[in-house]
C-alpha cells in the first residue's frame, strides 16, 4: 500500500496516518506532502507526487508479467494514467490487484 498524505491536513489528523501504516501488513510505504492540507497533495507538488506514485507501481508491478490485451495490463494502464490525479491517499493493494 502506498499511503499519501499532507502534514497541513485537516480533514484526516496526520497522526491517523502512522496508526493505519503500523496496522498495514505487507510491502507499505509512505509518502508526506509537507505543506499539503486534505486532497491538495498532488496541488502540492505534482512532480514529486508522479515521481512517488510510479516508483511504488514500479517496484510492485512487475512489468514481464504483463502483456499488451492482458486485461492485468489494461488495469495498471488504467491506474498509472489516473494514479497521477488522486488527491487522497492512494491506498493501492498491487498483491491483490494483480
Amino acid at each position: 500500500m502506498l499511503f499519501i498524505h499532507g502534514d497541513e491536513d485537516t480533514f484526516v489528523p496526520f497522526e491517523m496516518l502512522d496508526k493505519v501504516y503500523r496496522a498495514t501488513k505487507g510491502p507499505k510505504e509512505k509518502y508526506v506532502v509537507k505543506g499539503a492540507e486534505h486532497a491538495e497533495a498532488y496541488k502540492t507538488d505534482p512532480e514529486k507526487y508522479q515521481q512517488v506514485v510510479q516508483q511504488f507501481l514500479s517496484q510492485y508491478v512487475h512489468w514481464t508479467s504483463l502483456k499488451v490485451g492482458d486485461e492485468k495490463k489494461e488495469a495498471f494502464d488504467w491506474i498509472q494514467s489516473k494514479a497521477s490525479f488522486i488527491d487522497w491517499s492512494i491506498k493501492l493493494q498491487v498483491s491483490e490487484f494483480f
